[in-house]
């Protein structure tokens, strides 16, 4: 299976435990319980949340740090906004999205947020498909990354670059075809056909968004640091105690 070189990483130090437990062996094997836990934790989405059992307590998890980054248009919680679309895109993207159909809104645009034009980038990136848990001599490590072969698309949006020039062609059809093209700096809608196009190179910014910031906002510390507790009593047959850990992106 194909995967972009894109995640989000997170380890535990073996070395903390060891005053709680002789065998270290098992210590390691029962951390990865953990630290896969806590992976969920981040990749909370209100669409399909993620649920675990540490120590007998249950936790879900509706939302996270990733899915906040598309909310909140920004590469972790208080980092930078995501580069803004251009304007002919920006115009572009109204048209499209049109106006809302019933409630208190109606006839008002519909909100539109960067990266969600299908939502199918947002719901790969909070799925947790793919967490792979690694014992190591000193630590345990819990890996998620993004499948290529879900969003192809992920890796330049994560961490920006050139799209080189190319030639879109039909593959299904004798004709390509699209609603929305901007002429003049205006938004003319169609139907459009053409028998193959020329892309020229797109420069794309770097809209990170696998990543949890700097610094873990302190609600979900606050869950974090519950979820310890709970795993501490229920696996150290009721003890407590802190562990070493530390999150990385672009694993």
């Amino acid at each position: 299976m194909a995967r972009h070189e894109i995640g989000l990483r997170i380890s535990a130090r073996l070395d903390a435990l060891t005053r709680w437990a002789d065998d270290r062996g098992r210590v390691a094997r029962d951390l990865q319980e953990l630290v896969h836990a806590i992976m969920l934790m981040f990749a909370g989405n209100p669409s399909s949340p993620h649920t675990v059992v540490l120590g007998g307590e249950t936790f879900m998890f509706r939302t996270g740090p990733i899915y906040e980054n598309f909310l909140n248009e920004q590469a972790g919680p208080g980092g930078p906004k995501w580069a803004p679309w251009s304007p002919a895109y920006a115009a572009s993207r109204k048209a499209r999205a049109g106006t809302v159909k019933s409630g208190r809104r109606k006839g008002q645009a519909r909100m539109i947020k960067i990266l969600t034009l299908t939502g199918k980038l947002c719901k790969e990136a909070t799925a947790a498909r793919s967490i792979t848990v690694e014992v190591g001599s000193s630590r345990v490590t819990a890996t998620m990354i993004v499948d290529a072969e879900q969003v192809p698309y992920a890796k330049i949006h994560d961490e920006g670059g050139v799209i080189p020039a190319h030639r879109v062609s039909p593959k299904q059809a004798k004709a390509l075809a699209w609603m929305w093209m901007v002429k003049g700096g205006e938004v003319v809608k169609g139907p459009f056909f053409s028998r193959g196009h020329e892309i020229p190179a797109i420069t794309m910014p770097q809209r990170e968004f696998l990543t949890v910031g700097d610094s873990i906002p302190a609600r979900y510390r606050t869950v974090l640091d519950n979820m310890i507790q709970a795993w501490f009593k229920g696996i150290m047959r009721g003890g407590a105690g802190r562990i070493a850990y530390e999150v990385k992106s672009h694993a």
